[in-house]
């Protein structure tokens, strides 16, 4: 299953890809800025790891249920 979180993609496209057994968030930040993506609601309560990213090596911090992305970054989370 494909479910789009952002709506308006000029900058940051964000998308949850869904099978029987794995959830991951992908997080495109398009933008020579550091981009916030608010995970509402039951995204911003689950516990999420890092499985790929071009501009990190570990999982950043959820502040407020905004994850900040680097300029032109990429990254991939997997739901625990």
């Amino acid at each position: 299953m494909f479910q789009p979180i952002t709506f308006d993609t000029r900058y940051l496209l964000a998308y949850l890809r869904q099978t029987n057994d794995q959830t991951v968030l992908v997080a495109l930040n398009f933008s020579g800025y550091r981009k916030r993506l608010v995970l509402g609601g039951q995204l911003n309560r689950q516990r999420w790891s890092l499985l790929l990213s071009n501009r990190r090596e570990a999982m950043p911090a959820l502040r407020g249920g905004m994850l900040l992305l680097a300029p032109y970054e990429a990254a991939i989370f997997e739901l625990k």
